[in-house]
């Protein structure tokens, strides 16, 4: 599979590599949350593929409501944004882009590199919680987005690439293939000869 194939999937493959988002949740949340038009057949951009895992990721939590992931969308716009320009010649270059959400005790949200602090609840931004967090949930962005690209490159071999049908269920990378697929010395290894599945036992390519 090629870097092109990994990064250009339409937005009907990339809406049926989510967990939790079924196809009507992701129309709703590009027409409503994003306000972007959409062609499921047209290669969705970096950016959305970005704000749809993401969102899919916090909707999985069981946790926030449906406004209250968009508005984390949109306070986090501008760092998702760096983060989709970077990522590109990071398949190529032996650097990666690091970005890590993490929600504390369900209400209060802080990404890599931005100070301040989202408040889901109050909708309002704080510099410091009130108060201390008991539980914090973390995601690893990168991590989260070559998982993605793993579930992609499933689909398309299932498929043969072909459009969408109703397929068995893409399974996750095994433990640890996300992360050992963030690591640039096997980034390029990857976009070149494709998923684990391909190697005997479901062992790491390359």
């Amino acid at each position: 599979m090629s870097e092109t194939d990994l990064k250009e999937p339409t937005l009907a493959e990339w809406s049926h590599c989510l967990r939790v988002m079924d196809a009507n949740a992701v129309k709703r949340f590009i027409r409503a949350d994003l306000a972007e038009a959409y062609d499921l057949h047209e290669p969705v951009s970096m950016l959305m593929q970005l704000q749809l895992a993401i969102a899919d990721w916090l909707t999985h939590l069981g946790m926030l409501s449906d406004s209250q992931v968009a508005s984390i969308i949109k306070h986090f716009d501008p760092y998702l944004r760096e983060w989709a320009q970077t990522i590109q010649p990071a398949l190529k270059d032996d650097e990666q882009p690091t970005l890590t959400l993490a929600v504390c005790d369900g209400r209060w949200v802080s990404c890599t590199g931005k100070r301040n602090i989202l408040d889901v609840e109050e909708h309002e931004v704080v510099d410091e919680l009130p108060k201390f967090a008991i539980t914090h949930v973390i995601c690893n962005v990168t991590a989260l987005y070559f998982s993605m690209l793993y579930r992609l490159d499933i689909l398309r071999k299932r498929r043969g690439n072909k459009e969408a049908g109703d397929d068995p269920e893409i399974p996750d990378p095994p433990d640890g293939e996300a992360e050992r697929r963030g690591d640039p010395k096997t980034l390029r290894q990857w976009a070149d000869q494709g998923s684990p599945e391909s190697s005997e036992e479901g062992a790491p390519a390359g």
